[in-house]
This record gives structure tokens, sequence and C-alpha cells, in this order.
């Protein structure tokens, strides 16, 4: 195996740990979460609703504030 193939596997096994971990240590468990499938499920359901719809206005546009380019904030950042 190369060195790029035994990167990706350990970062894949990484992931699969942290997961693993998340459900395990989640403090109260995961509501409506008993068998993998299920847990599946639940982790697609919320990367779906972490994805803003294309429709959706931002921030700045539903309270209608702007920044014209090159200026600063508050903060001293353009």
């Amino acid at each position: 195996m190369g060195d790029g193939v035994r990167l990706a596997v350990a970062i894949l096994i990484l992931f699969i740990a942290m997961v693993a971990f998340f459900f395990a240590f989640h403090p109260g468990g995961v509501q409506g979460v008993s068998d993998p499938a299920t847990m599946l499920q639940w982790l697609m359901k919320q990367w779906d609703t972490t994805i803003a719809d294309p429709s959706a206005k931002s921030a700045s546009e539903a309270t209608g504030t702007t920044q014209t380019p090159g200026t600063t904030t508050a903060l001293g950042r353009g």
C-alpha cells in the first residue's frame, strides 16, 4: 500500500471512531436511535437540516444590512 492509501484509510478509521464515540458517549443518548440503520438515517437528517436552502436568504439579506467593498467593520476587517 502506498503512503497516500494508508493516510486515507487512517482518516476513514478515525472518522468512523469519532461517529461511534459520539453515539456511545452522547449524554442521555440520541433520541430514536437504536441500531446502525436508524443511526445513519438520523445522521443524514441532521446533515440535511444543516445545509442551507438555496432559496433562503442569508442573514445580511434578511436584515437588509450590506457592506460596501473596501470598507471595514467594527473589528477592522473588510
